[in-house]
């Protein structure tokens, strides 16, 4: 996918030409980052971000792509620092889309599957806690209580 070098529009024709520069490179840079998430939504789809909603995407803005202009050799995923920066004001624009409500959310199976998922990677991660801590009667009665919720 390639896209054309905008054009400056004829009322900013008479004005200062270091304005016009940084327009026409701010623009530039949007289509940088046009790219990458095309590139990235391609590759992952619109699931995993309609999962996260509008604050996951947030805290995943900060907590990954934040994260990666702090720790620059934690950059492994193969995206340069540019790309961290691009992505990351992909991100703000993903979370406006969702706000305004221009994202594909997921169907009411889809949201089921995913809080079933979250609830069986809750109850795992309980289960591992009580087995560190030598707990195992907090996991039993947390077990007796959801299934008590299933059997509803």
């Amino acid at each position: 996918m390639t896209f054309q070098i905008a054009r400056i529009p004829a009322e900013l024709s008479s004005v200062d030409p270091d304005y016009i520069a940084v327009c026409r490179d701010f623009y530039n840079t949007q289509l940088e980052a046009l790219q990458i998430f095309c590139d990235k939504h391609y590759q992952y789809g619109p699931n995993n971000i309609a999962a996260l909603g509008i604050s996951g995407v947030l805290s995943r803005m900060r907590d990954d792509k934040l994260n990666r202009l702090d720790h620059p050799d934690a950059t492994l995923s193969g995206d340069s620092i540019s790309d961290c920066h691009l992505d990351a004001s992909n991100y703000m624009i993903i979370r406006l889309m969702l706000i305004r409500r221009q994202w594909p959310l997921p169907t009411l199976i889809e949201q089921a599957r995913n809080l079933e998922q979250q609830a069986m990677a809750a109850v795992e991660a309980l289960r591992v806690f009580c087995l560190t801590h030598d707990a195992p009667g907090i996991y039993e009665d947390a077990g007796k209580k959801l299934r008590g919720v299933i059997d509803l």
